[in-house]
Formats: C-alpha cells, structure tokens, sequence
C-alpha cells in the first residue's frame, strides 16, 4: 500500500514526496491520502479548460465523498479531468480509482478525520470558483483581511488541523489541546506564504486575495496590481500580510516542542515546511517588483534534500530549531518599508 501512494507521489510533489517519507510507517497512508485527495481537489479547481459550473460539480461530488457518500460520481469526471490538466495535476486525477481504494484500506477513525479536512478544504476551493471566477469581470479582491484568514482556515488551517491529529492517533505529541489551535495558525501560515507567493499568477486569473481594504489604504485598486509600476504602492500591503505569516509561523516553535525528540521523522517532517515558509517569503519580499515572481515555482530536488539532510541538530534539540527559525525571521523582517501598513 505504502509503495503504491510513493509512486503516485512522486510524480505528483517531490517536496511533499520528500518530506511524506519522512513520517512514521504508520501515518504516511493516511496522510498521503488526505494530500493526494486534497491535491485532486486543487487540480479540478484549476482546471480552466473545464466550465466553472462543471468544476464546482465536480467538487460537490467530492464533497458529498468526504460527507460519506458513494466516490462512484466523483470518479466518472475524474477520467475526463485528467485528459485536460497540467501534468503534475493529472496523475492523482488518473490515478484516483487507485487512491480511493487505498483510502478505503486506512482505519475507519483516519477516513474520518481525513474526510473533515477534505470537506473544508473543497469549501474553501469553492469559494475561489464562486467568489472569484475565472477573471471574466476583471480583478476581484477579498473585501477584508477577516475574509482572507477564513479562506486560509479552511484551505491551510484545515490541513494542519488533520496532521496533528493523526500525530495524536499515533503517539508523536507531547501535548495536545491547545495544540490544535496552533496547527491551525500554522496552515494558515503555510496558504498565505503561498498566496503571496503566487501573487502574479494570481492576478492574471482575476484573483487578488490581499483584502480591499488594505489596497484602498495604499492607494490602489485590484486592476492597477497587475501593472508593474504599481509595485511601490503594493509592498506596504504585502509587507503587512507578511508581518502577519511570520507571527502567526511563529507559533512552529511551541508546536515542535510539542513532538516528543523520540520521534525524529514527525520533527523532520515539521521542520522543513516550517523552514521553507521563510524562506519563500525572504525570496518574495527580495523581489523589486512582486511582478517579477516567478508564477509557479519549483523547489530543486538537490536543495529539498539538503534541507532535510542537514537537519540532524534539529531534530535532537528543540532549542536548534527556535535558533534556526529566529535566525531567518530576523533575516527576513529586516529592513521592511517604513510605510508598513497598520496591524
């Protein structure tokens, strides 16, 4: 079963590959699962060449699996979609008759918490094609920055919230509780690293997720953002949400004192999307322009394995990882433009 998740891996997300691996024997099927459902989702959401309405369909479908429903509808468009996505996207699409049958050989209490996170997730994808579109009527933005955090709830906290729960299933916490609450800030986390990261892409699609209130402040409108004289104007804002991705990251270092340091692969597989967040942020902020981020781009496999490799102190203390993450935040929120917005 696991060799048979690893191959669909590996040519869906090296990184998440890679760091999927890393887990304990007996969490990686049910995790690997969740990613690859979560991953279709994403995959039918993105598909442009598929009407809207026929992908919100599509996701209902998937919803209604994740509510305990039949798959037998879900899986009929499935074959369609893949013929139609990008390469990545389509192999868990062509592959899902597979993954569903894997996910019906997990335990039942992990189908549960697997199918929460996915309805969460398909909700929040709902909302880009509903709210959003397909840039048919231009740039639309999030109206405020309580809309943007519940979106990045439901498609980074949800996630979260199902690893650190099978983390509890399988003994790899030392606390939990509050720990939850913390999972779900640091997905959170993780979505809106990635949507300042994916800003340009973003863009050309009709989608601003930065609120309208924070544009207004700097005295922009979503249509302008697309123009690459508009940059000056637009990184108070990104340097606001930013601020706020790194504070709320922040919360990683209570969190890994929280996975017990016999446990190594939990602490490992935390660590380098804990890590990555940073540095993709340091990597956008460098940026002259947000205009000039590349749309989609692809961690090289040498640097995932570096990250993981040279992790060994990490994982033994958890006073190396607070010193490694400082490090990079202070690295990171250096210099940040004295026209900030307000918090």
């Amino acid at each position: 079963m696991t060799g048979q998740l690893t191959s669909i891996l590996n040519t869906t997300s090296r990184s998440l590959s890679t760091s999927l691996r890393a887990l304990p024997n007996a969490m990686r099927p049910g995790v690997s699962c969740a990613y690859l459902l979560c991953r279709a989702a994403d995959a039918i959401s993105e598909c442009a060449e598929l009407p809207r309405r026929e992908r919100l369909d599509m996701l209902g479908d998937l919803a209604a699996f994740a509510a305990g429903g039949s798959p037998a509808p879900f899986l009929a468009s499935c074959v369609r979609t893949a013929k139609l996505a990008v390469p990545q996207d389509c192999v868990p699409l062509r592959d899902m008759g597979l993954i569903i049958n894997l996910f019906a050989k997990i335990p039942a209490h992990e189908q549960a918490l697997c199918r929460e996170a996915l309805a969460e997730f398909c909700s929040g994808l709902e909302t880009d094609l509903s709210y959003f579109g397909d840039g048919e009527n231009g740039i639309k933005a999030f109206q405020t920055g309580d809309d943007l955090l519940a979106y990045c709830g439901r498609t980074g906290g949800a996630p979260a919230l199902f690893w650190t729960r099978m983390c509890e299933l399988h003994g790899g916490l030392r606390e939990s509780g509050e720990l939850r609450s913390v999972a779900q800030d640091i997905g959170s986390a993780l979505q809106l690293c990635n949507i300042l990261d994916s800003l340009p892409r973003d863009l050309k699609r009709g989608r601003c997720y930065l609120p309208l209130e924070d544009l207004k402040m700097a005295n922009i409108t979503p249509a302008q953002m697309a123009a690459p004289e508009s940059a000056a104007r637009l990184r108070p804002v990104l340097w606001k949400w930013a601020d706020r991705t790194v504070k709320l990251m922040g919360r990683s270092e209570q969190y890994l004192c929280a996975i017990d340091e016999t446990q190594p692969a939990l602490r490992m597989a935390f660590c380098g999307p804990a890590y990555w967040c940073m540095e993709t942020l340091a990597a956008v902020l460098k940026k002259e322009s947000p205009h000039t981020v590349p749309d989609k781009p692809e961690t090289p496999r040498a640097r995932i394995h570096f990250s993981i490799t040279g992790m060994p102190a990490v994982l033994t203390t958890d006073a190396a990882y607070i010193k490694g993450f400082r490090l990079r935040r202070e690295t990171l929120l250096a210099g940040g433009p004295p026209a900030a917005l307000s918090h």
